[in-house]
């Protein structure tokens, strides 16, 4: 909600086992933030030491001293995600894959937007328009952003992003 600073920047490059980057304009809801979070993991699989990912918000407050959370996950090979299943999404959520989005990285808080988006929405539904899915998967849950994660998991992420553009586009156009 804040601009970081190059001062913020140091200051948490400074802290060990913290890298800290300021390369995109995030906005809420925008693609962007899925670059961002990428490029961080591409960053953690770089160190040899990393082997688990933890991705956590900037309010996220560990309840136990590093060495302890080392020790839970250094022999776990399981993911730790919170998700829905498809049955049980909302038409609110279904929706943002549906159809497709025209203000990545926009502030889409903007009312102006916001009501642009809604109607770009009704229009795609008045032409038919409805996707089943993202890329190949057309089983979509809902999960949270933030999960922790063994290093192969994250690998496989980023090599699958990698590899299939078609996800990828698909991704892009989600709201």
């Amino acid at each position: 909600s804040r601009t970081i600073t190059d001062e913020d920047i140091e200051r948490l490059n400074h802290i060990p086992n913290c890298a800290a980057i300021r390369k995109y304009d995030i906005k809420w809801g925008g693609f962007n933030h899925v670059r961002a979070i990428l490029e961080l993991v591409l960053m953690a699989l770089a160190n040899q030491e990393v082997s688990f990912v933890h991705l956590l918000t900037g309010e996220d407050y560990p309840l136990l001293p590093v060495e302890e959370l080392d020790r839970l996950f250094v022999d776990d090979d399981r993911i730790y995600m919170s998700y829905i299943e498809p049955e049980n999404l909302p038409s609110t959520v279904t929706v943002r894959y549906r159809y497709y989005n025209w203000f990545q990285d926009k502030n889409v808080k903007n009312k102006f937007l916001w009501t642009l988006q809604n109607m770009t929405v009704k229009l795609q539904k008045l032409v038919g328009v409805f996707r089943e899915g993202i890329g190949e998967f057309n089983r979509i849950y809902k999960g949270l952003v933030y999960i922790s994660m063994p290093k192969e998991a994250a690998a496989y992420v980023i090599e699958y992003v990698a590899t299939h553009e078609d996800f990828w586009n698909d991704l892009y156009r989600c709201q």
